[in-house]
């Protein structure tokens, strides 16, 4: 076991996760109109939603090109990286589980808000720092499963460390490209040396 690092544009994987999350999200309101035969209500989605939809919607295809380029030169670089090992472990999470409502957006952001979410966005998108910001607390937390979610590299999440308060801590083992079956191996010896199938978290109350 070596410590060791891919040398990633960690930018260029947040910029263009976003630009991909953001797409996705007005797509998936697009879609979701065709089907239903009608324009969405805006009482339908979460302010935050509909922030994603407009700046999904502010986006040139160009610009979500260049984006989608980045993020292939960034996954290459991870596998160019993994030739000279078997597994990467990670982090599943930067920390363990957060409150509901955690990524809710506060301060300024909260309120621009609801009317960011009801006007095109368009140029202010660039000059605006809400993605940057929640960027910024997103991969905080989830700090690794994005990067393998662009590569496309397998990955297995396992609960092998426990903390003070019982909650799970996942180690996350990555493998190189299309090489899932040493994950399997892997995993099932682990499980064997170290079984957590009798183990539950506690239920916190509200």
């Amino acid at each position: 076991v070596v410590e060791a690092a891919p040398a990633l544009d960690k930018a260029q994987l947040a910029e263009g996760f976003l630009l991909r999350l953001m797409a996705s999200t007005a797509g998936d309101v697009c879609e979701a109109e065709a089907i239903l035969g009608r324009k969405l209500e805006h009482g339908e989605l979460e302010d935050e939603t509909w922030m994603l939809v407009q700046l999904g919607r502010s986006f040139s295809a160009a610009q979500f090109d260049i984006a989608h380029r980045r993020l292939f030169a960034q996954s290459r670089r991870f596998e160019q990286f993994m030739q000279d090992f078997d597994v990467m472990l990670t982090p599943t999470l930067g920390k363990p589980p957060v409150e509901h409502g955690y990524f809710r957006l506060s301060g300024i952001d909260k309120w621009l808000a609801p009317l960011l979410s009801r006007c095109p966005i368009g140029p202010l998108a660039g000059k605006l720092d809400i993605t940057a910001r929640f960027a910024e607390k997103s991969f905080d937390w989830v700090s690794s499963t994005m990067a393998f979610n662009i590569s496309g590299n397998p990955s297995v999440s396992l609960p092998l460390y426990w903390n003070t308060e019982q909650l799970p801590i996942g180690m996350m083992f990555t493998a190189r490209f299309g090489d899932d079956e040493t994950l399997f191996r892997l995993a099932g010896q682990l499980e064997k040396a170290q079984p957590w199938w009798d183990r539950r978290a506690p239920i916190y109350a509200a």
